[in-house]
């Protein structure tokens, strides 16, 4: 059968046919660079203990974000992934000699997935992270809002730690895919610089977006 007559048929095969010639086209195999852009949701999970107030407890907050990451084939079904993601971290505290407050500041995140591709469309990426503190860090309270550096808290700009990814990924045109990721942060850095407590981070992470094909 000849290409043109090809296109013109209508049927059932046809379809089938189309779509496979798409899901290739789609596929990482076929170029073996992905380019993802994506808006994210943070749920921040800190672990903080003040021995100045042993009263002291945290809840987790919520806050938004957004990025983009580049990965390439390295072997088979394995990828290198980096990327660069903007998001906020947010936290309330609360103790019996305190109001409650809510402190957030900003962070850029670098992370660096080793991913395994279990099918087409599903894939598991693991490695390490590392996050820089932005500018100024905001607490307000029921009386007041605060803006601090992360010195005059007695915290640490810079925090490490594991990140574990899975994603899916299907196609919805040529070469352009819709994600689906979901992450956790693990925190290995003690943020609190001074004697007076520890501070970690763990997160949870929701990317929604596009990944285009290169």
């Amino acid at each position: 059968m000849k290409l043109q007559e090809f296109f013109k048929l209508r049927s059932p095969l046809k379809s089938k046919l189309q779509w496979n010639l798409i899901l290739l086209m789609a596929s990482v195999e076929a170029h073996g660079m992905v380019l993802s852009e994506f808006g994210a949701i943070n749920f921040s999970l800190p672990s903080n203990q003040s021995s100045q107030n042993p009263n002291l407890s945290t809840a987790p907050g919520l806050s938004f974000g957004g990025g983009i990451s580049l990965s390439f084939r390295i072997y088979k079904q394995i990828d290198l992934e980096s990327g660069l993601i903007y998001v906020n971290r947010s936290f309330s505290t609360s103790s019996p000699q305190l109001d409650p407050s809510h402190t957030s500041f900003s962070t850029t995140q670098i992370p660096l997935l080793a991913r395994y591709w279990l099918n087409d469309y599903t894939s598991l990426g693991l490695g390490p992270y590392w996050a820089h503190g932005v500018g100024n860090v905001t607490v307000s309270s029921t009386s007041q809002s605060s803006l601090l550096s992360f010195s005059d808290l007695g915290w640490a700009v810079d925090d490490y730690g594991i990140q574990i990814s899975v994603r899916y990924m299907t196609p919805i045109s040529l070469l352009v895919n819709f994600i689906v990721d979901a992450r956790i942060n693990a925190g290995l850095t003690d943020l609190e610089t001074t004697t007076h407590g520890t501070l970690r981070f763990c997160e949870l992470q929701s990317w929604v977006g596009i990944a285009l094909v290169l």
